[in-house]
């Protein structure tokens, strides 16, 4: 647990300090203060599923983890390949090495950050989220960060403040909400505001709050049909993941349309296939050949 912890910590921060580098004009220490009236809001999950953390603790706990001040050891580059921007960000210590990629689409606007820590031992750590920009206004913005190795959802408001943090998420996303505000400087609003839907409409945090089964007799029904798959999850969890993964695209995510305007999405990290029919209401949301990944992704193919 101190290792994931530790990770999405690491992975926060990382996207958090891709900003200083690239606005001139503007100094460290402005940007730094303004992160701390920044820090994001997590919406999404639970409030049973958080864990309460004391903000102003935070900071000087990630700088105790890694040895030093991240802003005196970072280093940030970025290039476009293809029809993608890569934003690199390095950071070295005596203690930890860590490396974070940030991928942004700027054709379709999907984004992925993926962050790697080696410590002193030569233990490597490494945490992986899809992002979604839903809204953009001036310096903040609202995005809906998946972790695409456990599925967890968080919708991120740098507007707002939360007394409710679950620690690693918390630098995570910190890292990523100035990995955003990089993207949107250099590369514009646009860039990271387009639809995210394959099939045509936009998801937003609310749309996709409207995605839901059909009624809650077969709500409940799948739910109790494979719950078993999703360990830890609650029925309004479970809810919230076929919503999100109707939302989330990228490389991992395999789409198919059906003859009769079903939709199938699956997640190729947690071998999750959801159905939607042709007006967006949800069908089902299982693991298909659990606990097997290699079997789930046979059965998708065939579909």
């Amino acid at each position: 647990m101190k290792k994931l912890l530790f990770s999405i910590i690491v992975s926060v921060y990382m996207f958090a300090y891709l900003v200083p580098t690239y606005a001139d004009a503007t100094s460290v220490e402005e940007l730094y203060s303004e992160r701390e009236k920044s820090i994001p809001t997590l919406t999404y999950i639970p409030e049973e599923d958080l864990t309460t953390v004391d903000i102003e603790s935070v900071e000087e706990q990630t700088n105790n983890m890694i040895g030093e001040d991240i802003e005196d050891n970072i280093e940030i580059q970025s290039e476009v390949v293809d029809d993608s921007a890569v934003i690199e960000t390095k950071i070295e210590s005596e203690d930890v090495s860590i490396d974070s990629s940030l991928e942004l689409d700027l054709e379709t606007s999907e984004m992925t950050v993926d962050t790697e820590l080696e410590n002193e031992d030569g233990e490597v750590i490494s945490k992986s989220f899809d992002i979604t920009v839903t809204e953009v206004d001036g310096e903040d913005f609202t995005a809906v960060l998946t972790d695409t190795e456990t599925g967890e959802i968080y919708e991120v408001n740098t507007a707002e403040v939360s007394a409710s943090w679950y620690p690693l998420v918390v630098i995570a996303i910190s890292v990523a909400r100035y990995g955003i505000t990089y993207a949107i400087k250099k590369y514009g609003k646009s860039a990271v505001t387009k639809a995210t839907s394959k099939y045509g409409k936009k998801a937003t945090a609310q749309s996709l709050k409207k995605v839901q089964f059909a009624s809650k007799s077969k709500f409940d029904s799948h739910w109790r049909d494979h719950k078993n798959e999703f360990p830890g999850y609650t029925q309004s969890k479970y809810l919230t993941r076929a919503q999100a993964l109707a939302g989330t695209t990228g490389k991992h995510i395999l789409t198919k349309k059906r003859a009769n305007g079903d939709i199938l999405k699956y997640n190729k990290d947690t071998n999750e296939l959801l159905v939607l029919d042709k007006n967006d209401v949800i069908k089902t949301l299982f693991k298909p050949k659990h606990p097997s990944k290699s079997k789930g992704y046979d059965y998708f193919k065939r579909q």
